[in-house]
């Protein structure tokens, strides 16, 4: 049975009510129990834990759950049939240190999950109740997916964070073993998480200088986007290859004031699909933020794992300059003839075999394309949603295969008051289910708005195909489950509620960024999002109590 912390009491509550005192000395449990509430609130974690088991079977060790980034858990890794599915019930929270917009998909184990938080800080719980094996400090806030790997070196936990370094740390005790800042610009992010292959990381870089547009004062825009491979085991920078293939140049006055530059952005928001049979990678690009515009933009990359080389490109939408000055008073470094921001942020994914074998493509507009990987040529194309800034498809799919299963954001934000008109037609937020080979549209589920608190509609996150279920977020705190073949909602909860059990500050909100993971039998999503929707700082965990022996 699974204890979750109750500070009103001073004793560790369990789910159904039974409890017990602690063990630890009376001052260092009032002296925790005073603390100001931490991950997992603290005074319910005081016994000392030991450390992950070294060579424990590692269940999700990357965000795309695999190379091609079809986010599909088999049975052998959820440990929940289609059973359990409606059984779930809370079985921890573990509170961050710092909430607000959480971003860390965690890495399990059989014995740990590894979890990374706003404040800098990576976690290694014990998945039976969420309480800490090792907890280190960071520099800057983790912003990705944890990758975990097993090197000759030893078992490696690698993530990007919000300095646009890519950080490796010994997975035995969180060591610190290498920090490689990627870009010099100061506005550079690393969003999506590497993608690990035969001892190399692929890293996309992005940043968030298309935000600091919004100063008047500011000459935007300079930065470029880029993929970087780097060795796992040293950091070394072993190629870089930047999406506009020139740095921005001076394109004028702005007025009375600065200088506009260009051109500029395209970034890379997405975890890299690795094609080792083709010896390429794939990513998609985002926006300029200037003009003049590239063909880089909005655009399918395939790229050479050895060198880097650009094999090919597919842009999905031309003439897209957009920044966050276009929604300010008097649009300063508004580029002139804004585009809508439709970049594509959510990772490719490579589905199929041999001659049959695709690249899913998910945009901005609300459309789904399948590509050829040898060339980028369109086999099909369907929209599924109005699209806007917020998406359509915002940051990734799943696919078990058979269906492929596409969350539609269409967030309805009306404090975004973008140049020109709204994208035409009403928003569309659901979870659609396509025919993986076709792209025919098989079933829908609409989002809708939850009953109580933060009533927003749109699905961000990417959502996780299973054999028992598909599981998706909603920026409104719900979660559901959804049955494969046609999409009857088979469970749900609302986590944008408090959490008191675990602690007078713990709570969820929006569920966006990263998606929900099903692994050794419980299901993990991070709740808290904040800006344009509801903040948080839990880490919920869900699973099947146990069977009560009879009598």
């Amino acid at each position: 049975m699974s204890l979750l912390p109750d500070r009103t009491g001073g004793r560790l509550r369990s789910a159904a009510g039974a409890s017990r005192w602690p063990t630890r000395r009376t001052l260092l449990w009032l002296l925790l129990w005073l603390a100001p509430v931490t991950a997992h609130a603290q005074a319910a974690c005081v016994a000392e834990k030991s450390p992950p088991a070294p060579n424990a079977e590692i269940l999700v060790g990357d965000w795309g759950a695999g190379p091609h980034n079809r986010r599909w858990y088999p049975a052998t890794t959820t440990g929940l049939a289609a059973a359990d599915i409606p059984r779930l019930t809370l079985r921890w929270v573990f509170v961050h240190p710092q909430g607000g917009r959480l971003r860390s998909q965690p890495a399990v184990t059989t014995d740990t999950i590894y979890l990374g938080s706003p404040n800098g800080s990576v976690v290694a719980l014990d998945p039976s109740d969420g309480c800490p094996r090792w907890q280190v400090p960071g520099p800057a806030g983790v912003r990705t997916a944890l990758v975990l790997v097993d090197l000759p070196q030893g078992r490696r936990l690698f993530y990007g964070d919000e300095d646009g370094a890519v950080v490796a740390r010994d997975a035995r005790n969180g060591a610190l073993l290498w920090r490689e800042r990627l870009d010099p610009h100061p506005d550079a992010k690393i969003t999506a998480a590497p993608a690990y292959h035969a001892g190399r990381l692929y890293v996309g870089i992005s940043a968030l200088e298309v935000l600091r547009a919004a100063n008047p004062l500011y000459d935007c825009c300079t930065f470029r986007g880029g993929v970087a491979a780097l060795d796992a085991v040293s950091g070394e920078r072993l190629w870089y290859t930047p999406t506009i293939p020139t740095p921005a140049r001076a394109q004028g006055r702005r007025g009375l004031i600065g200088t506009r530059f260009g051109p500029a952005g395209a970034p890379v928001w997405n975890t890299p699909t690795i094609d080792a049979a083709r010896g390429q990678l794939y990513v998609g690009t985002g926006q300029n933020y200037t003009r003049p515009t590239t063909p880089g933009s909005n655009a399918v990359w395939a790229l050479a794992l050895a060198d880097g080389a650009l094999r090919w490109r597919r842009q999905l939408l031309a003439d897209d300059a957009w920044n966050i000055g276009c929604v300010t008073p008097l649009s300063f470094n508004c580029p002139a003839q804004a585009g809508p921001d439709l970049d594509i942020g959510a990772a490719v994914m490579l589905l199929g075999s041999g001659a049959q074998q695709r690249l899913i493509v998910g945009q901005k507009t609300g459309e789904v394309y399948a590509l050829s990987p040898t060339d980028g040529a369109v086999h099909w194309h369907r929209r599924l949603g109005r699209g806007g800034p917020l998406g359509g498809v915002h940051w990734g799919m799943a696919s078990d295969g058979e269906r492929l299963y596409v969350p539609i954001s269409d967030a309805d934000l009306k404090v975004l008051i973008f140049r020109g008109a709204a994208p035409p037609g009403p928003p569309q937020p659901a979870l659609n289910a396509l025919d993986a080979r076709t792209g025919e549209l098989r079933w829908r589920q609409p989002d809708a708005p939850c009953a109580t608190g933060n009533c927003a509609a749109g699905m961000s996150a990417p959502p996780t195909a299973t054999p028992a279920a598909i599981f998706a977020g909603s920026v409104s705190g719900q979660l559901r489950a959804y049955a494969p073949t046609d999409g009857r909602v088979l469970w749900q909860t609302d986590t944008a509620v408090a959490f008191p059990e675990a602690g007078s500050g713990a709570h969820g909100g929006a569920i966006d960024v990263d998606g929900p993971v099903v692994a050794g039998g419980l299901v993990l999503i991070q709740s808290g999002y904040a800006g344009l929707f509801a903040g948080g700082n839990v880490l919920l965990a869900y699973g099947v109590e146990p069977a009560t022996p009879a009598p």
